[in-house]
């Protein structure tokens, strides 16, 4: 295999080795799953997706009638505030009754997060990974098997030691055999061996720079805003009304997507 090949077949590994990953990184969504009112309450329930335990967020939920009028909501209980663990089956309650909001009008109900714990600061992580690839990430996102990557630099860099050490050990026979065609045949093996080592040493290099930048980008985008909801287009109608054994006044929920 000559040295060119030798360089293309290492190059395409370590592209194929992470843009595998690469493609396996998605962003925490906010899904809200159902709304439903239960005692006067409206109920919200909402996911994390492809959250991590090790994450918290900051939750806060917006009200606002179909002219885009945000509804001063107030009293709300359950999976809202600060420092919340990820995960799914979330609920928020809203009492509209003591917010005194008198709802008989279409409204859009929508949950923000922003996350605010996400395992080591980029310091750390940035430093974790410079010791042995892979490690930064995996403290950032556990459960992904990012220790590979210290696996095949480390791997690396032990090849290129080897691949020197029989370079140095043909050219040395190379210089005290007597005969011409063995002392050819060392030489070209001499120069064949430290291409490989160099090719490995270069790969290495590769693995680290690659795997430096990757943390660094994840420790940054961990503190990026997420939000979603059920479905942009959702509306919830509600319709006031009495009840005439209880004496009082409710509402009925409906959807329209």
């Amino acid at each position: 295999m000559t040295y060119k090949n030798l360089l293309s077949f290492f190059s395409l590994t370590i592209y194929f080795f992470f843009s595998g990953y690469l493609l396996q990184a998605q962003n925490v969504k906010v899904e809200t799953t159902s709304l439903k009112i239960v005692n006067n309450k409206l109920v919200i329930d909402y996911n994390f997706v492809k959250s991590k335990k090790t994450q918290r967020f900051d939750v806060w939920v917006e009200v606002t009638k179909s002219t885009g009028e945000k509804i001063n909501a107030q009293s709300f209980s359950g999976d809202i505030g600060d420092n919340l663990e990820g995960g799914e089956n979330k609920q928020i309650s809203w009492d509209y009754n003591k917010d005194g909001i008198v709802l008989n009008d279409e409204i859009n109900v929508e949950v923000f997060a922003n996350i605010t714990v996400l395992g080591p600061g980029m310091g750390k992580a940035i430093l974790l990974s410079a010791v042995f690839p892979g490690l930064g990430l995996s403290k950032l996102d556990p459960g992904k098997p990012y220790w590979l990557m210290g696996v095949v630099g480390y791997g690396l860099i032990g090849a290129s030691v080897v691949m020197n050490k029989n370079a140095v050990q043909n050219y040395n026979d190379y210089l005290i055999e007597e005969h011409p065609n063995e002392s050819e045949d060392f030489y070209n093996r001499s120069e064949q061996n430290d291409n490989i080592s160099k090719i490995c040493a270069y790969s290495a290099i590769g693995v680290w720079a690659v795997n430096l930048v990757w943390t660094a980008v994840n420790a940054k985008n961990s503190t990026s805003k997420v939000t979603g909801s059920l479905n942009n287009k959702q509306k919830v109608f509600f319709y006031g009304g009495l009840d005439p054994k209880t004496k009082s006044a409710g509402f009925t929920l409906k959807y329209r997507f």
